[in-house]
């Protein structure tokens, strides 16, 4: 009797069941190969994540610890995809964390409001600061190179329109005729120079 290969869906329940990514592929590999074992394998464990990431963000945001965490999940996994589950549904959380995260830095200086709203046992207050550091940090050098490129642009506008107005100068005079003074370039140089100190460049917390 010919058997079919399992589904995307049978296969997600044995990795629900606890069969091992290792006893899947001694059942599958005789069937259907090693390169579309692999890719079913891979595509089950993502359509999994996919489906926990927001079960595993809702449990600990109710409260959930790691203990109660990974006793929720055993409840409906088991074996090796529940640990591994486990570990990546702590990433997914992690990862989602540092989006809200970035979003207080925005709003708020400092890592102070982003700690007391967001740190728990899954996102320690010094990877909170960590983020903070690396946003705050990428903020300010972005800024700096901003003035840095208006005040050069500004300094040569004004460079250009006083070199021109002295070249002109010596050439009218060798000539006789009349120089061309450039109020244009050097005014919006020099306006271009105002704004550009002006800027304000944030600095890096501590």
């Amino acid at each position: 009797m010919i058997t079919s290969p399992p589904t995307k869906s049978d296969l997600l329940e044995q990795m629900k069941s606890g069969k091992s990514t290792e006893a899947l592929r001694e059942s599958l590999i005789p069937e259907i190969g090693l390169r579309r074992t692999e890719k079913m394998i891979d595509q089950a464990k993502n359509d999994l994540r996919k489906a926990y990431r927001p079960r595993i963000y809702q449990w600990i945001k109710e409260g959930a610890t790691v203990t109660t965490l990974r006793s929720q999940i055993e409840e409906e996994i088991k074996g090796e995809a529940a640990e591994y589950f486990y570990k990546r549904g702590i990433d997914d959380y992690q990862s989602t964390i540092h989006q809200e995260a970035l979003k207080q830095f925005k709003r708020t200086v400092g890592y102070h409001s982003a700690i007391k709203v967001l740190a728990n046992e899954f996102v320690s207050e010094s990877m909170i600061k960590d983020w903070g550091k690396a946003y705050y940090s990428a903020k300010h050098r972005t800024e700096k190179e901003n003035k840095n490129g208006a005040i050069a642009k500004g300094a040569g506008l004004m460079l250009f329109g006083i070199i021109i107005t002295v070249l002109s100068y010596f050439f009218a005079s060798d000539m006789g005729g009349r120089y061309v003074i450039t109020y244009g370039l050097i005014i919006a140089g020099a306006i271009q120079l105002f704004k550009a100190f002006a800027m304000e460049v944030s600095e890096i917390p501590d």
